[in-house]
């Protein structure tokens, strides 16, 4: 992973002002657009060790100095300070859009061009203290030494564009990712901005055309979103600060992640939109048992925006589905009773997006015979939901009576919740061995309704699982929890995989990946995050130490199988 991720920030480096010839007269001094930020060599080979010595393979690191030094000519990165970072910056400059220069910290600039003449690439005098590096078949740079750093551009003009310490652009991401992209919104000229959303107005505009098989109704909705969109976009634009994507190996926590993370600027509505992502408390907390193969917590306050907008779908969709029963063939009196079920369906979701608090929870549950899936979330009117369930009930059993047989209505309560059952025949087809093996002869669904609360059971063990998140949550009720956390164990979807597709290659693949995933053990989770930063929202997609190991035995076995 990180030689991949210093290949492509070195080819980073050398293109990063290709785009950008740089006028003679560069901006220099002025707040950067955009950067690239790298640690530096040491926390690169750090990592390497840690990885390896993780996944059996402890001179992982050693091998990454093996293959610098084959191909210098025993010189390594002599010349480079490998302490400290490495970086890109692109600068507003009106007369070409923008200057872009890179720069590396060295203690000996000749030295590290004579590694790179032994890496192949032809170098220059250029006077004035500027060396011309150029690759076969590519396009010329140019590099000055700038007290201790290596300034490199695309033009000799572009040198003078950095400071003293070029670090000071990097905002601190140096010190906090491995590798890190940052765009300074606030720095980016309002006519930049007007430009992108013209682009973005303009690609989205010509998705628009109508479809063949598309409604004029449709369409209209459809562009209406889009226009929404686009309006969200253009406001956003104006408000945010700055977008970070960074990328790092937590040696002490043996741990990766990439953390995408958005700031607007203070005082701004989208600043004051983003004030509303925050831990809280939840009543579904029982939904995230650490047994399960994946696992999903939400909690938090819907904005005034995000609330209409789900009002206007749901009111498009309550209109879409009315005359889609139109079309069934249906008497009046059945497309009367359906649209009264709809109705009162969508009275109870508009209920609960008007209240403005969302909470719920899911989890999914993989065993070699046995797979179940449980949720629960909040909703305005559990009595009102437990009323429209039962009229659907008591609907399909008169239009099929043998369904009373399937659908038990009152199977049971727990813990104040109403308990309805229904077993679903799994059906013929070419799965259908595989499906029974993991739910049954017949799918047991579980559907539950409290007060303010609605539950979902499905699966071989949808019973005894939701009654365990139901008692689990009312245990840790109140609990803190992140906005929005999903949680995946690799190496048990791996399996499933493996276990429900139908194509023989797909779960030959998935068997494979699942069965080297299992030194991961108990550690192969993937998890995303959401939480508040100040001024902004940061999602978080985490890796655990199991992958890492993973990760260096597979680098281990690469070693064995390459050639020698």
């Amino acid at each position: 992973m990180k030689r991949i991720l210093l290949s492509t920030l070195v080819v980073s480096m050398l293109l990063a002002a290709a785009p950008w010839s740089a006028a003679q007269d560069a901006t220099a001094g002025a707040e950067p657009m955009a950067t690239i930020s790298f640690s530096g060599y040491d926390a690169l080979v750090a990592d390497l060790d840690m990885i390896g010595k993780l996944g059996g393979n402890p001179k992982l690191a050693k091998s990454l100095e093996g293959i610098l030094k084959a191909r210098t000519q025993d010189q390594g990165l002599a010349g480079l300070d490998p302490k400290r970072p490495w970086g890109v910056a692109l600068v507003p400059n009106p007369a070409t859009v923008a200057d872009g220069f890179a720069f590396l910290p060295v203690t000996d600039l000749d030295k590290l061009i004579l590694v790179l003449r032994a890496l192949g690439l032809s170098t220059e005098d250029a006077g004035n203290g500027v060396t011309k590096i150029e690759a076969p078949n590519g396009a010329p740079v140019f590099v000055k030494k700038k007290g201790d750093w290596a300034i490199v551009a695309i033009n000799p003009a572009g040198l003078d564009a950095a400071p003293a310490d070029p670090t000071v652009l990097l905002g601190g991401t140096e010190k906090k990712y491995d590798l890190a992209v940052q765009i300074l919104l606030k720095n980016v000229p309002s006519g930049y901005k007007q430009m992108a959303v013209g682009w973005m107005t303009l690609g989205m505009e010509q998705g628009l055309n109508r479809q063949a098989d598309e409604s004029e109704e449709d369409h209209a909705i459809r562009a209406k979103v889009a226009k929404q969109t686009i309006e969200q976009i253009t406001a956003m634009m104006d408000d945010l600060d700055r977008i970070v994507v960074g990328i790092s190996i937590d040696s002490e926590a043996k741990n990766a992640y990439v953390d995408f993370e958005v700031t607007a600027k203070p005082g701004s509505k989208t600043a004051e939109q983003f004030a509303l992502v925050k831990n809280a408390k939840t009543n579904f907390a029982g939904f995230t048992p650490p047994e399960a193969m994946a696992t999903a917590n939400w909690v938090g306050t819907l904005s005034k925006t995000d609330a209409a907008r789900a009002k206007a779908n749901i009111g498009n969709l309550r209109v879409k589905i009315a005359k889609e029963l139109g079309n069934q063939g249906l008497s009046d009196a059945e497309v009367a009773k359906a649209k009264q079920l709809v109705d009162s369906l969508v009275d109870v979701i508009l209920e609960t997006v008007e209240a403005g608090q969302v909470d719920g929870g899911l989890a999914v549950f993989s065993e070699p015979n046995a797979a179940t899936f449980v949720a629960g979330a909040a909703v305005a009117d559990g009595a009102k939901l437990d009323k429209v369930l039962r009229d659907l009930a008591q609907t399909a059993v008169a239009e099929s009576p043998d369904l009373a047989k399937t659908i038990k209505l009152d199977a049971g309560t727990h813990e104040g919740i109403k308990l309805h059952t229904l077993s679903i025949p799994v059906p013929p087809g070419d799965s259908r061995d595989r499906i029974v093996e993991l739910v049954g002869e017949n799918l047991d669904v579980v559907v539950g309704t409290g007060p303010k609360s609605v539950y979902l059971g499905a699966g071989r063990d949808a019973m005894t699982r939701l009654k365990a998140a139901i008692d689990q949550s009312k245990a840790d009720a109140g609990k803190e929890v992140p906005p929005m956390r999903i949680s995946v164990a690799l190496p048990a979807l791996a399996q499933f995989v493996a276990a429900v597709s139908n194509d023989e290659r797909v779960q030959q693949q998935s068997g494979m990946v699942g069965m080297f995933l299992q030194q991961a053990g108990t550690d192969g989770h993937v998890t995303v995050t959401t939480r508040p930063v100040p001024n902004g929202v940061c999602q978080r997609l985490e890796f655990e130490s199991g992958l890492l190991k993973s990760l260096g035995a597979m680098s281990q076995m690469a070693t064995m199988m390459a050639p020698k």
